[in-house]
Order: C-alpha cells, then sequence, then structure tokens
C-alpha cells in the first residue's frame, strides 16, 4: 500500500510541472540553462570553454540527458519535471516521520498547489536539482537520528555535498545548517564520544565529494574558471541587489505574499520546540529531534529568499518549511483526539489558501491563452511558443536566411538571452569552435571577471562582420546598420558592406 501511494505522489508531482512546462520559453533563463550543457556535448569543458555560474552537476547532469533523449529544450523540461516528482517522494518520506498520513498528504498537495509555474514561465533550473538533493541529506540525517545508523549519517554528508555542487549557496547554508545541528546535539549529549564519532561521518562524506570534484576541476584547468564564474560573478550578481541589512530583511520577510513570511517564522519557532523538549525536558523522543533537523535545514533554505525575491525563489526556498509548518503545529495539538484535530489543522492550513487562489486564477490565464508550435526541426521541437515568442524567433531565422545568401556566416548575440542563438545552432559555425567564447553576452559583470572581454567581442566583429542580435541600448559598432526591428525590443544590425 505504501508503495503504491508513493509512486501516486511521483506522478501527480511529475504530470502537474510536466504538463505545463511546454507553454512557452524564457529565452533568457532557459537560454542560460540549455548553452552550457549544448557546450559541452559539443566538447567544450565546463567552466573552461563555456560559462554558468548555476552549478557543475547542473551542466553534467542537463548534459547527459540532452545525450540520451536529444538537444531539445523539451528534454530539460521533463528532466525538472521528473525532478518535482522525486521532491515530492522525498518530501512525503521525511514528514511522515513527524506527521499522521492526512496532513503529510496535504502537505504535498500544498507543494503542488504553490508552484511558480503557474503564474511564470517553467524553469528548468538550479534550484529545482538542488531541492531534491537538499531534502535527501534531510532525510538520510533524519533517519540516523531515528536508527543511529553511520551510514545514514555520512549519506546526508555526500548529498549535503551534491546540494552544493548543484548550486553552491544551498550547499552551503545547508552544510552550515546540519554542522550547526550536529553541534547543539553533541554539547547537550551523554555520549559525546560516540555523537563525535558518529558526526565525522557527515563531515567525512560531505569533504570528501567537495574535494573530489574540485580535483577533477584543478586536473581539467578548469578550477580558476568555476571559482571566477560560479563564485566571484555569483557575489558580483547578489552584491548587485544591495547587501544592507534593510535589504536582506525585506528579502527574507518578502511582500509578495504573507504565508513567504508565515513559514520561516514557524521554522523558528519549531526549533525553539526542538531546543526546548529536547535539552530543557530532557524528551528523549526521536521525532523532537527529526523535527529540529527538519527545522534547522527549512531555516537555511529560507536564505533563497535572498537577493532574488520572486515567486520562483520563494517556492524553491520555502518548500522544506511546509512540513515545520505542519510539524509545530501538530506537535502542539498532539493531545487531541484524531477527529477533533482535523478542525485546527484545516484552520491553519487556510492561509495558504490566499496562494493557492492566486496560482489557480493565473493557471486559468495561461491555459486560455493562444500558443503556437514550435519549428519541429530546431531546439524548441515539443514547445508551445507564445504570438511573441513565436515572430521573434520566427524573424531571427528569416534574417540569417537572408544574411547567408548575401554571404554571410557569423551572429553574435549581444544580450543574455542565449536560446535566440541556439535557435540557429545547425547552422552557425560559431557554435562548432572558432575561437570565441561564449557567443553570447552574459551578466554586466562579465568584464571584471574576464577582462578584454568586451574587446574580444569587437575584435571578433571586425574580423567576421557577422548579424548582430541586440537591444535598443546597445550601441551600434561602426560599419554597421539596422536590417530588422523585432517585437520586445530588439534589433538585428548586419555589415554596412550587406546593405
Amino acid at each position: 500500500m505504501r508503495k503504491v501511494l508513493l509512486c501516486m505522489i511521483f506522478i501527480a508531482c511529475f504530470a502537474v510541472p510536466a504538463f505545463f512546462s511546454v507553454y512557452d520559453v524564457d529565452p533568457h533563463h532557459d537560454g542560460a540553462m540549455f548553452k552550457p550543457a549544448w557546450d559541452l556535448l559539443n566538447g567544450n569543458m565546463l567552466f573552461r570553454d563555456t560559462y554558468s555560474q548555476y552549478g557543475a552537476f547542473t551542466v553534467l547532469l542537463q548534459a547527459l540527458a540532452m545525450s540520451l533523449f536529444g538537444k531539445y529544450l523539451v528534454v530539460l523540461k521533463m528532466l525538472t519535471a521528473g525532478f518535482y516528482g522525486m521532491i515530492g517522494v522525498l518530501l512525503y518520506k521525511i514528514n511522515e516521520k513527524i506527521l499522521p498520513r492526512w496532513i503529510n498528504l496535504l502537505g504535498i498537495l500544498f507543494f503542488i498547489c504553490l508552484a511558480p509555474y503557474y503564474i511564470w514561465t517553467f524553469h528548468v533550473w538550479s534550484s529545482v536539482y538542488a531541492l531534491f538533493f537538499q531534502l535527501l541529506a534531510v532525510y538520510h540525517f533524519a533517519s540516523y537520528l531515528e536508527t543511529g545508523s553511520r551510514r545514514n549519517i555520512f549519506q546526508s554528508g555526500i548529498a549535503a555535498a551534491f546540494t552544493f555542487w548543484f548550486r553552491q549557496p544551498v550547499g552551503i547554508f545547508l552544510f552550515a545548517a546540519l554542522s550547526l545541528f550536529a553541534l547543539v546535539e553533541f554539547v547537550f549529549s551523554r555520549e559525546r564520544k560516540r555523537n563525535a564519532v558518529d558526526y565525522s561521518y557527515f563531515f567525512i562524506g560531505f569533504a570528501a565529494f567537495v574535494l573530489i570534484v574540485l580535483v577533477w576541476l584543478s586536473a581539467t584547468h578548469a578550477l580558476k574558471d568555476w571559482w571566477k564564474q560560479s563564485i566571484v560573478m555569483a557575489y558580483s550578481f547578489g552584491s548587485g541587489f544591495c547587501t544592507g541589512i534593510k535589504r536582506i530583511l525585506w528579502s527574507l520577510f518578502p511582500e509578495i505574499g504573507l504565508l513567504w513570511s508565515i513559514l520561516p517564522i514557524s521554522a523558528l519557532f519549531a526549533y525553539f520546540l526542538y531546543i526546548r523538549k529536547r535539552f530543557f525536558l530532557r524528551l528523549k523522543n526521536p521525532g523532537i529531534a527529526v523535527l529540529g533537523v527538519i527545522a534547522a535545514a527549512g531555516l537555511a533554505s529560507w536564505m533563497q529568499y535572498y537577493p532574488v525575491t520572486c515567486f520562483r525563489h520563494v517556492y524553491w526556498g520555502g518548500i522544506p518549511l511546509i512540513g515545520c509548518f505542519l510539524g509545530f503545529f501538530y506537535i502542539l495539538l498532539q493531545g487531541m483526539k484524531p477527529r477533533t484535530l482535523v478542525i485546527p489543522v484545516l484552520a491553519v492550513s487556510l492561509v495558504f489558501l490566499p496562494e493557492i487562489i492566486f496560482r489557480i486564477s493565473k493557471a486559468e490565464s495561461k491555459l486560455s491563452a493562444v500558443y503556437y508550435p514550435a519549428d519541429s526541426k530546431t531546439i524548441l521541437k515539443g514547445m508551445n511558443l507564445s504570438e511573441e515568442n513565436r515572430d521573434i524567433f520566427a524573424d531571427i531565422k528569416s534574417v540569417y536566411e537572408q544574411f547567408r545568401t548575401k554571404g554571410g556566416i557569423e551572429f553574435v548575440n549581444m544580450n543574455p538571452d542565449a536560446l535566440f542563438l541556439l535557435y540557429l545552432e545547425p547552422e552557425l559555425p560559431s557554435l562548432k569552435g572558432s575561437g570565441f567564447k561564449p557567443y553570447v553576452r552574459q551578466l554586466y559583470a562579465m568584464e571584471q571577471i574576464y577582462p578584454g572581454y568586451f574587446n574580444s567581442e569587437l575584435e571578433f566583429m571586425k574580423v567576421h562582420s557577422p548579424m548582430i542580435l541586440a537591444r535598443p541600448e546597445f550601441e551600434l559598432p561602426e560599419g554597421y546598420f539596422i536590417k530588422k526591428e523585432l517585437r520586445n525590443g530588439f534589433k538585428i544590425y548586419w555589415p554596412e558592406n550587406l546593405k
């Protein structure tokens, strides 16, 4: 019966995002993930020969999926939907340690109904994969607290390391939170020697798998580029949103919905409840310790609200907090009979209702919009495009075909929307290796981490006279004219000699 239930949870948590994933594309965010994976499949080395600030394992996983099922964006969409399915199963398995089945299933319903893909385009983001391994680390840590198995605590350390390599900030905060939890357990423990040995397995598991990847990056001469792209660039990006205390507090207690502030506050109370019952009342109930580790990991996940506080990031950061919220109130009400427990639990759950209703209305709007099947001969095979995106992609392809008939070859994308560039993938010699990379303007800080980057772009343009796609703020290079103005402010430039 339990296996059937877990299968049903996976199917539900996979099917819903899979269904919504094929509705339109985000040329910037989808391109940022697709481009480095595409580069790896074409013989380039991660970081050294391409650009990504979203986790080494994310690029490797997505490249593997594309190598097995084809170089199509829909492959990454289905891969990510599959991870949502596995996240649902893990959430259930973690929360069943502290919650009865019906409340646990209520939490899974909230997980499905609060997703951001009802509101915005479905993202194949590293945060989804990191969330899975974050929960896997919590599951193994909680299993250790129940069984005392050193194998579980070692596996928790490995899962935390995987979290780090899928999304560095999430992995760092998770490792810090679980380490602090272990320290608190050790300080108040009556078996400190045993606990010290047990928790060393967690640190060994984490350190070993972090170091293995660092050694590999060093051996492939990619370590320096990893540091620049994933650490320096990420810090530069975050600091661009302001690091003042007011801004941080605004991010951690966002105005986009009261729920997203209530969840971390409930986790704080849950952690204090764990401290009180575990160490002041000296209760040895494993369920209390499990609530404590779920709360600790949830508070670490809360940090994902910063610096970009949006529907996506509060969702990815807030999902581990749902179990905390429900678990905290369930433990407070544990003395009540099951029948009388239903009313207060449902009353508490009403805090989720406004957010769910909002997403239902957005989902209805999304499904009622008009979409157009993408060209099946491109990387967008299997996707459905909005009218705006359909027109932009079609115009780029049409103008490029004219460019080829005039003797032009190269195409440079002077904006961060890499998906436009890859749409022409079969026809572009640059993408097959012409010495200029990454063929797409990244964030504003590229010049900071790669001095001379913009000069390389200009030199490439002088030598190859490419067609250029850019936004209005782009400064027209010498010897170019505007060939066509596209929707959403894009412009295509051609060299004067092709006028």
